[in-house]
């Protein structure tokens, strides 16, 4: 299974079980010799891909060792109805690292010009020729070519994840929210599919016009058409909380499909010590296949309260380090397809940062991130198009209605707090001051005590200061009673008036029409869509190069270099190297040169990687084009 690697030993000198490395000779690329020339005479002596005569003197070529994905470009472009020439152009230079048009400055025409048909284009004949070619037939035809060379359609699990861009523009298009910027503003929300293995399968682009839960169901409908007919049912979709909801789950598994995802909001109060637990452990390479980063997985089974249909997977996962143990998380995995195991269901999902990753790495290398076009198109103009999946929203007038009312019951809920704090801080001070006057009284009393009876001039003179007093502390009182009534009487008007207004609010609400068409409001506020027809073809182009490009790197290249944190960047500088081409005896000489410095252990490799990929070329090339000897130079 996929993520997971057994438990057995790996002993030095032998061959890691867990890597897909196999012995090969390094030295193999020394062991050539070009073919005679009785061997070569049944081949048309011209290049390979463009069918152009071969040059007649030594030429230096700029990104010449772009010829190792020659086959693969041929392969997926060949059966392109328009555009082909294109396509290849745009493929070439999405893994030169030409993030967008305005980048293909960047990237030399020679190596098209030598080996691919028809006239190269500059950037604004490119450009051009972009939007002419950007059709919803051209782009079906490129996801389908993807779907085909890099899916494996018997596998029927995906990961489904949104990607959000903002959107920098001036005109007035809808907001969201904006993961990598943690804030709202204007998008274009990409919603992708993923293999289980990482590869990007497929793209839609939309604007916030439809939440998740429904757009999902638009991109799946798309996705499906790809495949035959018979093969349209019982997907399984990896999907993070964004999705979660009864109505929403239902409506998936309505459509025969199944779903595995988080549950939202968990409490980790579901697990039960006492309950018989399951234990895995869940191996993933790092550095190379035998850096292995573990983490021990118990787990729970249980059924969904909430909707038995769904099984329950309370989950303990804990990162191993040696033989020491980190910081355990508890999470609750949710899965609908009983013919998952719970141990694959949850492998998946504690995978999914194979999409993350691979978002990071589209964007930095590919550029998906690329707005393409700021063409726009008015909702008024798309009324037709988008009348059908229109819906119901809350009216602005309503909204507004609304907002007011929430506004008011917070100046309610502050008028009230107020009231209550003056009110408790004037009889804090009521208080205190009456607790002051009586212990004056008290011993003003307290002091005719110690007076003899016969001095009765002292005990009146005493006795009517405490009258006095008594009578001082009585306006006192009164006068602060009538503050406590003033400030009563000035907080309960203001809130009475805000219950007024709160009131005669309500009452107009319910005389306001409460919903209305979100296409209809749309246009009367005249806001925007961007255009993402363009963008669409040069985001699958993208997918397309970053899929060739690990196809090269996985299958060829990673077997002979064991090295995961370099090996995409060794390849990189190979595909990126210049060279000199020639013609020998009838035979495309190639030798390219790596801008890098390479130890002797790395250059064997890609000798040996060289080597094989110069089978490939003249093995799909047999009988179409002169062979090719292709050698490096360091």
């Amino acid at each position: 299974m996929s993520g997971i690697i057994s438990e057995s030993t790996v002993n030095e000198g032998v061959l890691n079980p867990n890597s897909t490395c196999e012995k090969t000779d390094i030295f193999e690329a020394e062991k050539r010799k070009l073919p005679s020339d009785s061997e070569i005479t049944v081949n048309p002596q011209v290049l390979p891909l463009s069918g152009n005569k071969p040059p007649y003197v030594e030429k230096i070529v700029n990104h010449l060792g772009l010829i190792l994905l020659l086959p693969l470009i041929a392969s997926l472009t060949e059966n392109l109805s328009v555009g082909a020439n294109t396509c290849r152009q745009l493929l070439s230079q999405f893994l030169l690292g030409a993030l967008n048009l305005e980048q293909s400055k960047t990237v030399s025409k020679v190596f098209f010009n030598i080996f691919f048909k028809g006239s190269i284009l500059k950037t604004q004949a490119l450009r051009t020729d972009v939007y002419n070619l950007s059709t919803l037939g051209l782009r079906t035809e490129l996801c389908a070519v993807n779907i085909k060379k890099f899916c494996d359609l018997s596998c029927k699990i995906f990961y489904y994840d949104p990607h959000t861009k903002k959107y920098t523009g001036i005109l007035k298009t809808l907001i969201g929210y904006c993961g990598s910027l943690h804030q709202t503003g204007k998008v274009l929300i990409s919603d992708y599919i993923h293999s289980l293995e990482g590869n990007p399968c497929f793209v839609e682009h939309f604007d916030n016009m439809y939440d998740l839960r429904i757009r999902f169901h638009f991109t799946v409908k798309a996705f499906k058409k790809l495949y035959p007919s018979e093969l349209r049912s019982g997907f399984t979709w990896i999907i993070d909380r964004a999705i979660y909801g009864i109505d929403a789950m239902n409506d998936i598994l309505r459509t025969g499909d199944h779903i595995i995802t988080w549950e939202k909001d968990y409490k980790k109060d579901a697990w039960k010590p006492k309950n018989h637990s399951n234990t895995f452990v869940l191996r993933i390479p790092r550095n190379n296949s035998y850096d292995l980063k573990e983490y021990s997985c118990e787990y729970q089974c249980l059924k969904w309260k909430r909707n038995s249909v769904f099984s329950r997977y309370i989950v303990r996962v804990t990162k191993k380090i040696g033989n020491k143990k980190k910081r355990t998380i508890e999470v609750s995995v949710l899965s609908s397809n009983e013919n998952i195991s719970a141990q694959c269901a949850i492998t998946y999902i504690l995978r999914r940062w194979l999409q993350e990753n691979d978002f990071a790495y589209l964007i930095k290398h590919y550029g998906i991130d690329q707005i393409d076009s700021y063409r726009a198109n008015e909702y008024k103009n798309l009324e037709n198009s988008e009348r059908e999946n229109d819906f119901l929203i809350k009216s602005r007038e309503f909204r507004n209605h609304e907002k007011e009312k929430m506004r008011m019951n917070t100046e309610l809920k502050k008028a009230l707090f107020e009231r209550e704090k003056k009110i408790d801080s004037f009889e804090r001070r009521f208080n205190k001051t009456l607790n002051n006057r009586k212990s004056k009284h008290t011993e003003m009393s307290n002091n005719l005590t110690g007076i003899d009876e016969n001095d009765q001039k002292k005990i009146k003179m005493i006795l009517r200061k405490i009258k006095r007093y008594s009578e001082k502390t009585r306006e006192i009182s009164e006068k602060l009673m009538c503050e406590k009534q003033v400030i009563k009487t000035y907080h309960d008007d203001k809130i009475q008036d805000l219950k007024t207004d709160i009131a005669n609010i309500e009452e107009i609400m319910s005389a306001t029409v409460k919903n209305e068409s979100r296409l209809d409001a749309l246009i009367e506020g005249k806001y925007f869509r961007i255009d993402t027809v363009a963008k669409s073809v040069l985001d699958i182009l993208r997918i397309i190069a970053r899929n060739a490009f690990y196809e090269l790197l996985t299958q060829d290249f990673r077997p002979l270099y064991d090295n995961l944190r370099d090996d995409h960047v060794v390849l990189r500088a190979i595909i990126k190297a210049p060279g000199k081409i020639r013609t020998q005896n009838g035979i495309l000489i190639l030798e390219l040169f790596p801008e890098a410095d390479f130890n002797e252990k790395t250059v064997n490799v890609i000798k040996t990687f060289i080597a094989s990929c110069e089978i490939k070329i003249n093995t799909y090339f047999k009988d179409k084009a002169m062979p090719v000897s292709i050698s490096v130079n360091f």
